[in-house]
């Protein structure tokens, strides 16, 4: 009897070595090797393994453009759309207006259910972040540290220079470089907190019917499905207060979405 236990024992932890054993290779693997597995997985067409390989590098904390992108091409060959939009909305805000990204992004869009029409943008509004979504933030960054050495500079012309058409030149070059260090400095705080912020989230339920206030017995105001995008602005315990592309609000619970 003992060795018949001990032997369905050594069937039971080769059973469970074997269905954790992955697992742990995974955990193991350098980001490089796993970025290569997710490679060589999403060419011969195992999807579902790339997506596996690609959340471990994710979850190592290896974040980056180029890691979104390529899991939201895995999740798109797996028809999870939700998952993909979210892949892709993490992309556009490490590299806003990238033309890849925004093409596939577009192209799942066509494909879900909602089709919301945004409320028109005031020509401000466009124009503020047309330029905010122009860069990355680091790149802002990199702007207003230039601006700000050239803006130095200047002054030091205008203070410093022994004619007085040399000081007029130093006075509106310092006076331009200033404003244009104002609005680039505001372009990279506008995008980091973009990319800081949660206050957007895809829908991953398939679907979820909007209320008119925090409450499973309220009112019914509209149904959303997977893959929408929506606006967060209050939250009561569970409850998140939503906004849609339309101006619509509701409330949701906050299990039927995935902030970005």
């Amino acid at each position: 009897m003992k060795i018949k236990t001990n032997h369905i024992s050594a069937v039971i932890l080769t059973g469970i070595l074997a269905t954790v054993s992955p697992l742990v290779v995974l955990a193991q693997l350098s980001p490089k090797a796993n970025l290569d597995s997710a490679t060589a997985c999403y060419t011969s067409g195992r999807f579902a393994d790339a997506l596996g390989y690609y959340d471990q590098v994710l979850k190592n904390g290896k974040e980056s453009y180029e890691l979104y992108f390529n899991m939201g091409n895995t999740a798109f060959r797996l028809n999870e759309l939700a998952q993909a939009v979210w892949f892709y909305e993490k992309a556009l805000r490490l590299k806003p207006g990238d033309e890849d990204a925004t093409f596939n992004l577009g192209l799942i869009n066509s494909r879900i259910t909602d089709k919301i029409d945004q409320v028109p943008l005031l020509f401000y509004e466009r124009w503020w972040r047309s330029f905010v979504n122009l860069f990355p933030p680091d790149t802002w960054s990199m702007v207003s540290l230039i601006l700000l050495s050239l803006t130095g500079a200047s002054l030091l012309l205008f203070f410093q220079a022994g004619y007085m058409w040399q000081r007029k030149t130093g006075f509106w070059l310092s006076l331009t470089f200033g404003v244009l260090l104002v609005f680039s400095i505001s372009f990279a705080w506008k995008g980091t907190q973009r990319i800081m912020n949660h206050n957007e989230a895809i829908i991953f339920a398939t679907t979820v019917t909007a209320k008119s206030s925090p409450d499973a017995s309220a009112v019914d105001l509209f149904v959303l499905h997977e893959g929408t995008k929506v606006g967060i602005n209050d939250q009561i315990g569970e409850w998140l207060r939503i906004k849609i592309a339309n101006g619509s609000v509701g409330w949701i619970k906050e299990k039927s979405l995935k902030r970005l």
